[in-house]
């Protein structure tokens, strides 16, 4: 049966009677009639047909097939289901005189190579094309009238609402929180002491008043420094938590926006310009809170650029979030806290733990005693690295298998371009995201593949692991005399002291990531350490006043240079250790 290729779209703009629904069932209606078999090409609603190709999968899909040879027929309701697009019109043209393709805009089949033809559909594709660009003329126009006249759309700053004339007033039922941020940060508060002031006293957010929930998405940052949502394998948008909107609460953001905004005192930015509109507050008190931040910005002065160890690495184990750092000129003041403790709406309970001491704990139990070496020669006696090459061969065929893919998609997209059928200009997008997909699977693919050769000489790994270390395995010595020992050597001996960026390298090379909870009850920390080897993850504990550290899976004690440094009672010290042996049992049965 000859195939009818339908093709579907509906845009914003565009009436009821043009449904996706209606569209199917004509065409549908029409292949049957003509004894066809419908194959359906539906772009979905809400996509205009005036954005170029590459932002048109269903469409881009149908010009391919069509210069392949698997479609010869093809229906539209009408021209402007096709475009509203000059340019797409005659590429499409081109395309099907070139591939000898019949088309139908509803009943009427179209002779392109007649020149009354061609001629009358060229107009009707410029006025579709004009159409809309009047239109945005239009609408930005009208737009630009309404907020003169002090109209408004979308959603308004806390503090306003509109009438039933969509004029922006004064939501009075807002007046009194906005008059009391201004007055509480002249009074010398911060955004935080705010923040909590006003969930002390529970004042609804805007957000109290909506259904549903918001998710917040787990983010990094790129190469340079801009802030990008992480994503899953699949591409989807990787959740951190989800929010339950009704339940929102006031953050330090909200309120650092509000200060800045000066729409409450009478003056709406829009499009780059100032139009009068209803004040809350006297223009001289919020001139007189920029003068208070003006004054702080300047006592701050220059920021002091801290390293951090550990960044990237560290996770909350409790809402999953990262943990940051935070610095202080204050010796014994700088500390890693969850990142969700900032936000009121996840209100993250996790303690902070000091830079200090977690910092030196994963580098000194983790590297300065060779217990990675040792581990890694477990792993090579009890079978787990033949497990882990195993594991690797079957990732790395996927990587090939998607690369292949990837270079299958680009070879087809390049021919289209050669054929005509694509303009360059009009694979931006398609290209940028096959070449950001490429770079993902060949830098995942040279990560095992090193991985791999690494395991399959086991003796170079362990080499590796002495080289990073800076000195060989110490056979059949004290541990607390070698750790005394290499204490005062590090300060002669270079090899002894990494420098920062040789330490976080070195961090991120063998772990992948470090886990902490704080139990509340038993005022104990449990910290996870997940590696980039064959070897088990592992578990600590670490009493809340840092005397002592537990190794979960040894069952034993571990000794670090921050206990040996440290003046205490030994009275003290033994209760730590008692804690942490009857807190033990509880972690062993979780």
């Amino acid at each position: 049966m000859v195939k009818l290729a339908i093709y579907t779209r509906l845009s914003r703009e565009d009436e009821t009677s043009n449904s996706i629904e209606h569209q199917l069932n004509e065409g549908n209606a029409f292949a049957k009639a003509k004894g066809f078999k419908p194959i359906l090409y539906n772009e979905g609603e809400g996509i205009s047909g005036t954005l170029p190709l590459e932002q048109r999968p269903q469409l881009a899909n149908l010009f391919l097939d069509i210069n392949s040879g698997k479609i010869k027929k093809v229906w539209f309701r009408n021209q402007n289901r096709l475009e509203r697009n000059s340019s797409i019109f005659f590429q499409f043209m081109e395309l099907v005189i070139k591939k000898d393709v019949a088309v139908w805009f509803g009943s009427n089949k179209v002779d392109f190579e007649a020149p009354e033809n061609k001629l009358m559909h060229s107009i009707m594709a410029a006025v579709n094309t004009y159409k809309p660009d009047l239109q945005s003329l239009q609408t930005k126009a009208v737009l630009k009238k309404r907020v003169a006249a002090g109209k408004v759309q979308g959603r308004l700053p806390y503090g306003y609402t509109r009438d039933e004339n969509s004029y922006m007033v004064i939501n009075e039922s807002e007046v009194e929180t906005i008059e009391t941020i201004f007055k509480l940060y002249i009074e010398g508060n911060g955004v935080t002491k705010i923040t909590q002031y006003l969930n002390e006293k529970k004042v609804p957010t805007r957000y109290n008043g909506y259904k549903g929930e918001l998710s917040v998405y787990h983010w990094t940052r790129n190469d340079e420094g801009k802030r990008i949502v992480q994503k899953d394998k699949d591409g989807n948008k990787m959740v951190n938590y989800v929010l339950d909107k009704s339940k929102m609460k006031w953050n330090a953001p909200t309120i650092t926006s509000i200060l800045n905004n000066p729409i409450y005192k009478g003056q709406r930015m829009y499009k780059g310009e100032i139009y009068d509109c209803p004040s809350i507050i006297e223009e001289s008190v919020f001139d007189k809170v920029h003068k208070i931040m003006k004054s702080k910005s300047i006592k701050r002065g220059k920021k002091t650029d801290y390293k951090y160890l550990l960044t990237g690495n560290f996770k909350c184990g409790v809402c999953g979030s990262n943990y940051y750092a935070r610095a202080r000129n204050d010796q014994g003041k700088s500390y890693y806290a969850c990142i969700g403790k900032r936000n009121n709406n996840v209100n993250c309970n996790n303690k902070n733990i000091r830079l200090d001491i977690i910092e030196t704990f994963v580098w000194e139990i983790m590297f300065e005693t060779d217990t990675l070496f040792e581990k890694m020669q477990s792993a090579i006696r009890d079978g787990s690295t033949d497990q882990r090459r195993k594991e690797l061969t079957k990732l790395m065929a996927s990587h090939q298998k998607q690369l292949s893919n990837l270079e299958n998609e680009r070879k087809r997209m390049v021919q289209a371009v050669v054929k005509g059928v694509l303009k360059d200009n009009e694979v931006v997008g398609e290209r940028k995201r096959i070449t950001q997909a490429e770079n993902d699977y060949s830098e995942r693919l040279k990560k095992n593949s090193n991985e791999f050769d690494r395991l399959n000489n086991e003796t170079k790994v362990l080499k590796d692991i002495q080289n990073d270390w800076g000195h060989l395995r110490l056979v059949d010595e004290d541990m607390r005399e070698h750790l005394i020992r290499t204490s005062k050597k590090r300060q002669k001996d270079k090899a002894f002291n990494p420098t920062f960026n040789e330490k976080q390298r070195i961090i991120k090379k063998y772990i992948k990531s470090i886990i902490i909870e704080f139990d509340l009850d038993a005022k104990i920390y449990i910290i996870n350490v997940k590696y980039n080897l064959p070897i088990p993850d592992e578990s600590y504990l670490i009493d809340v006043n840092y005397l002592a550290a537990f190794n979960v899976n040894l069952g034993q004690f571990v000794l670090w240079n921050r206990e040996l440094s440290r003046s205490f009672e030994p009275e003290k010290f033994s209760d730590a250790q008692d804690q942490l042996i009857k807190y033990f049992p509880i972690t062993t049965k979780a």
